[in-house]
């Protein structure tokens, strides 16, 4: 074990390398690309400087890790990554990184792994994280849209101002008796989760929609326009408890792509608990399959002081 190593913001000097060695999982064109798109934007709000911390022994770098404050009081964080073993320098930079997250007022820090190694598992254990969910990624291409428009059952009405307190009862609605993540309940108020979807991806009221069926609100529809990646994101639906059984879900997950279709985008994504059994069937159903996976390790910040 190495002592003495100090930790503090990388120095400009090693943003490069600290972020090479954060992202030394990734394949080289990925890697290349987060570095690129990080140190092109020094400050900007997604990464703020003191969100890349350095372990520096003897004036080298020992380690790096990368956090990130997301709107509705998230913190992010990428495992850290160390020269050789050292298990102190690791932890050293994940209680910083986490105490600095806290300081700048998250109430929970996420971390998605994409492989569950014990050494991380351990290591993030250790620093009060707990194992919440796994996560599936989830596409459909175009050829799995629908050509014409989804049964008019169902009627879609975008957000408003006006209609924010409606749209933040049904959504918090859907979170009862869900499989979705469902520890992440209760954690947060309804306007912060509000905040993180529409911090999640480019934001437009006419993609945000209420659902209606013979005038009753029945769930909600979140989507996300990438359109230089081809993309749609499906960021969040959700169905009522009471308005559940009626294959809504299935439709509303039509409608999402009839909307991808009109917009011509190649794909929708989508993120969901790999436990969710319902939800994988529905988005079967239509066409979704998986791609990727995530392990969600989550620590909550005590907010009682």
């Amino acid at each position: 074990m190495q002592a003495g190593f100090r930790i503090g913001p990388a120095a400009t000097a090693q943003q490069e390398a600290a972020l090479r060695l954060v992202f030394a999982d990734l394949e080289p064109e990925e890697r290349a690309q987060h570095i690129a798109a990080i140190l092109s934007q020094p400050g900007a709000a997604g990464v703020p400087p003191e969100g890349l911390l350095a372990a520096i022994l003897d004036g080298r770098l020992m380690g790096a890790v990368l956090s990130q404050t997301m709107p509705g009081r998230v913190g992010a964080i990428w495992p850290p990554r160390v020269l050789g073993d050292d298990r102190a320098v690791a932890s050293g930079l994940l209680q910083t990184a986490c105490e600095q997250l806290n300081q700048r007022g998250a109430c929970l820090v996420q971390c998605l792994l994409r492989e569950a190694r014990a050494e991380d598992i351990e290591l993030f254990t250790g620093a009060g994280f707990e194992h919440f969910a796994d996560l599936f990624y989830l596409v459909s291409v175009s050829a799995d849209f629908p050509q014409s428009a989804p049964s008019a059952e169902l009627v879609f009405e975008p957000y408003s101002p006006a209609t924010h307190d409606r749209f933040a009862a049904i959504v918090e609605a859907t979170y009862e008796g869900t499989r979705d993540c469902p520890r992440l309940n209760g954690l947060r108020a309804i306007d912060d989760v509000l905040a993180s979807y529409r911090g999640s991806g480019p934001f437009d009221t006419n993609r945000w929609l209420l659902v209606y069926h013979a005038a009753r609100e029945v769930g909600c529809l979140l989507l996300a326009d990438y359109p230089d990646q081809g993309n749609y994101e499906l960021v969040y639906m959700g169905v009522a408890p009471g308005e559940r059984g009626h294959g809504w879900g299935r439709l509303i997950a039509r409608y999402a792509q009839w909307r991808a279709h009109l917009a011509g985008r190649e794909r929708v994504v989508l993120a969901a608990d790999a436990s969710n059994a319902p939800a994988l069937r529905t988005y079967g159903e239509v066409g979704f399959q998986v791609w990727d996976r995530r392990s969600v390790l989550v620590r909550i910040f005590d907010r009682s002081s």
